[in-house]
């Protein structure tokens, strides 16, 4: 994991880049460089650990660039949950919830971030509040399509308690008596 210093150049540069992403597209240059002020840029080295399951810290990350892994721990393996790429976010919940992560996520391919702390997000969005609003209900937006596609997952991930033939059992036993 490297932070990135940025200079000017790379500022005006990195402004552009996030215009293109869908929780940025809402602000003026001037609120992306503000936002870029407030955050970190990070490289990641592929296989580099950027969140621990059950680790508690208050960090936002949008991907710029690269994919990072979804992975969870299940029975002591590691279980592949999803891939995340360029405009996705991760640890969204953290700025609301002081709770430990629920998933490990592992640097792909060419990995890059932006990382924004509870703190420095909170007083981004209080000095700018309409696009605050905007970049809020974007990301509850995407929070809520994680938690219908956990709802879809888990659907088809039940299994019954009840097998048919236990149920056939039954329902002889029953005829039986």
């Amino acid at each position: 994991m490297r932070l990135k210093d940025l200079h000017e150049n790379d500022i005006n540069k990195l402004a552009d880049e996030i215009g293109k992403l869908l929780l940025f597209k809402h602000m003026t240059i001037g609120e992306k460089r503000q936002f870029i002020g407030y955050a970190q840029q990070i490289d990641f080295d592929k296989g580099d650990a950027v969140i621990t399951e059950g680790q508690v810290e208050p960090y936002l990350y949008i991907v710029l660039k690269g994919s990072f892994q979804v992975m969870k721990k299940r029975e002591g393996k590691d279980v592949y949950i999803s891939t995340l790429g360029e405009g996705d976010l991760f640890g969204e919940a953290s700025i609301f919830v002081k709770l430990p992560r629920t998933a490990d996520i592992i640097a792909g391919d060419t990995p890059s971030a932006l990382r924004i702390d509870r703190r420095n997000l909170l007083n981004f969005l209080f000095s700018h509040s309409e696009s605050g609003m905007k970049f809020l209900m974007i990301m509850i937006y995407g929070l809520l399509e994680k938690l219908h596609q956990a709802n879809t997952d888990l659907s088809f991930d039940r299994k019954s308690f009840i097998s048919q033939e236990n149920v056939d059992q039954l329902l002889a036993d029953i005829g039986n008596k």
